[in-house]
């Protein structure tokens, strides 16, 4: 799992692509505003530190104001030995909801996403770019409609993970049971020390809500309404064993007049984010 103040990490294959085969309800063109509550669209991610590390992220929007395509740029390496990585995502959708998101970062291939009569994702499918199958995720929710169980599998079930939410509907803890692994282990994640603010990836309209970091664009959660401050991250373990001391890290922010986040420091990193009004 990709932590918040690793923008340079190695990327999951496992994170992207939509689909949608449910009957559209009355309230679902509304459903689209109620995950945005601002009138602005997010445009621009920049990490920046004090080394020659870094990464942006663009992102541009169809006429409906539904995220098209995501473009991913890092950097890397000293100064006379610096490295560009480029990655691209593109969206099509059927009634407001994603029906495909196609991957080039590495892995090529795309994901299919089937749906609830909430409009929630229950299943992802991924495949390669020859339509051959690689994996699919199974999602399970709460009556408050958060996420509380995923499973990963390609014949068995290779990955498990729980969420546990505030009463604020802020995801608190993420646990991963790596059940492919012998012996096999699990890794924990702890958020905490909520900023009551928007949630910047709230201000990407049509990127489905799913787990913390399955949209690989470094929200901690696509679902919570609000930005962690505190995260805390407990090394991978064997699953009988208790975990450790975490690794904690902190994160401020600077809002703008709808409080949507326009800066984030945490560590040596310096995130900014570039906003358009549209409505």
């Amino acid at each position: 799992m990709r932590s918040l103040n690793n923008p340079i990490a190695v990327l999951f294959v496992t994170a992207l692509i939509a689909a949608c085969s449910c009957t559209k309800r009355p309230n679902d063109e509304k459903k689209l505003e109620i995950q945005n509550p601002t009138s602005y669209l997010l445009r621009k991610i920049i990490w920046s530190g004090p080394t020659s590390n870094g990464e942006s992220l663009a992102f541009f929007y169809n006429s409906d104001h539904l995220v098209s395509k995501i473009e991913r740029y890092e950097w890397s390496g000293g100064p006379s030995q610096i490295t560009y990585d480029t990655s691209y995502y593109s969206f099509e959708y059927t009634n407001g909801l994603c029906t495909k998101w196609k991957v080039s970062e590495g892995f090529e291939g795309y994901f299919i996403f089937e749906y609830n009569n909430r409009n929630l994702p229950v299943k992802r499918t991924c495949y390669y770019a020859d339509n051959s199958f690689s994996h699919a995720t199974f999602y399970k929710y709460d009556n408050d409609d958060n996420l509380i169980e995923k499973t990963d599998s390609a014949v068995t079930i290779d990955f498990r993970s729980v969420y546990a939410y505030d009463s604020n509907n802020d995801l608190v803890s993420s646990i991963e049971y790596i059940l492919w692994s012998s012996p096999q282990q699990k890794v924990k994640y702890e958020w905490s020390n909520f900023d009551q603010k928007v949630n910047f990836i709230k201000a990407v309209n049509g990127l489905p809500v799913t787990a913390a970091y399955d949209n690989n664009v470094g929200s901690y959660s696509s679902s919570s309404p609000n930005n962690a401050q505190t995260e805390n991250y407990f090394s991978q373990v064997d699953i009988n064993q208790s975990f450790g001391s975490p690794n904690s890290s902190s994160f401020s922010y600077e809002y703008n007049e709808q409080g949507l986040p326009v800066k984030m420091k945490t560590g040596p990193w310096i995130v900014t984010f570039e906003y358009e009004k549209y409505k």
